[in-house]
């Protein structure tokens, strides 16, 4: 323990004493050197490939993750239960972007009625996983539930927001 305590400390000091250490043994072994350092030379060659191939595969990782949060994510509203009545919104947000306050900031732009919104859909916890699966790649979608208000009566809550019929 008090070994490990001086190394953290002088961690200069500890690299010099013992490259003088390995210095004075190849030097005192050479003969075993020679042999020895064919098998470091292998080694080498091996450990350096097999770091090149970890590179290349967090490189391909990282591109792809990259790509996949370039995507845009499309803003579904659904009035109800009523699976029928769905309406895309006519703004998309970038997957990297994905946030809750990103997602109401564009349901703010694209609401066509002045005042203040109310969706309570926002704040339950199947929202929040259908959020999530879009932030991870899993859907390219996110679903809001409006709720049909008694006030409204034949009128549906996706006709105050500006909407684009889906595909």
């Amino acid at each position: 323990m008090k070994f490990i305590k001086i190394i953290d400390q002088h961690p200069w000091k500890t690299f010099i004493a013992v490259s003088i250490i390995f210095a004075l043994l190849c030097w005192f072994l050479w003969e075993y050197v020679t042999r020895f350092s064919t098998v470091i030379d292998v080694v080498t060659i091996w450990f350096a490939g097999a770091i090149m191939l970890i590179s290349t595969i967090n490189y391909l990782r990282n591109r792809s993750k990259k790509l996949l949060d370039m995507e845009e994510v499309k803003i579904i509203l659904q009035n109800g239960e009523d699976v029928n009545s769905k309406k895309e919104l006519a703004q998309t947000i970038i997957r990297s972007n994905l946030t809750r306050a990103e997602l109401k900031g564009c349901l703010r732009d694209c609401h066509k009625v002045s005042g203040d919104f109310n969706i309570p859909y926002l704040g339950q916890r199947a929202f929040s996983q259908n959020l999530l699966d879009a932030q991870q790649g899993k859907t390219n979608s996110v679903l809001i539930i409006l709720e049909v208000p008694k006030a409204l009566g034949n009128k549906k809550p996706t006709d105050n927001f500006i909407t684009c019929e889906l595909k």
